[in-house]
């Protein structure tokens, strides 16, 4: 039986696969528990199970994962377009559907994959924002008496992303060297020893950033964390881009 199977798998043979039909909804939380959530961090988990939920699902969840076609990813994308979504956002959700049928036919639950030629959508090229010196200037005067004003400082001074800062540690500071070293990221679900892009960076300081983090580490309201509230608590991830847009973030 072995030799057979062997044989079968040389030659393209898919009588090996499995016959079962299994709905598209069933099978997309079969990858999220076996795939994602042992392999990838929860966030990505939580994110992927929001986009199956609220845009795939409702558009193919029904249909068994063995019928599926290249028109049901156009259907998709057509849907997509009627709700508003950008490029960016409908090959989001379609590749995502394109990885859980290869997942799906590595399983030998399906042949092939049908959305393999499923075409992705060209977006628009952007220019780059940048905030001149007078944004910035407007931006942290009035907001000089904010909690969180050192946070925005350094982040505006540094580029340092939110996950970065909010796990930003006192033991990443070098004064000596005058340079900030970033190896960590903190979200809303937990601390990681590594960044967004699996890399450590080292950020010089400015005499203005250094000023102010000495400033900070003189208090010290938090033993570990550089920037927290006024009770100590460090920063909440969850609330920080709101609290960025409170203070006036993207009116500049």
């Amino acid at each position: 039986m072995e030799g057979k199977k062997q044989h079968a798998k040389a030659s393209g043979d898919n009588s090996l696969v499995q016959t079962t039909k299994i709905r598209f909804e069933e099978y997309a939380r079969i990858w999220l528990e076996e795939h994602i959530k042992a392999n990838r961090e929860y966030r990505t988990f939580i994110h992927y199970e929001q986009l199956l939920r609220a845009n795939v699902f409702p558009v193919i969840g029904k249909v068994n994962i063995q019928d599926l076609r290249e028109e049901h990813g156009m259907r998709l994308i057509a849907k997509l377009k009627e709700t508003k979504h950008a490029p960016k956002g409908i090959n989001n959700n379609v590749g995502m559907v394109k990885s859980i049928l290869n997942y799906a036919r590595r399983k030998r639950i399906i042949f092939g994959n049908p959305w393999e030629f499923v075409p992705r959508q060209k977006a628009e090229l952007k220019c780059d924002a940048y905030w001149s010196k007078k944004e910035i200037e407007q931006f942290l005067l009035p907001n000089n008496r904010d909690t969180l004003y050192p946070l925005f400082f350094v982040a505006l001074h540094t580029g340092l992303r939110m996950g970065e800062l909010c796990g930003l540690c006192w033991d990443r500071i070098d004064f000596a060297l005058n340079q900030i070293t970033v190896t960590r990221n903190r979200d809303k679900y937990e601390m990681k020893d590594t960044t967004k892009t699996k890399l450590k960076r080292i950020i010089p300081m400015t005499m203005s950033v250094r000023s102010l983090l000495l400033g900070l580490m003189r208090r010290q309201l938090n033993p570990r964390f550089v920037f927290c509230e006024e009770d100590g608590t460090p920063v909440d991830y969850g609330h920080l881009y709101r609290r960025f847009h409170k203070c006036g973030y993207g009116r500049h």
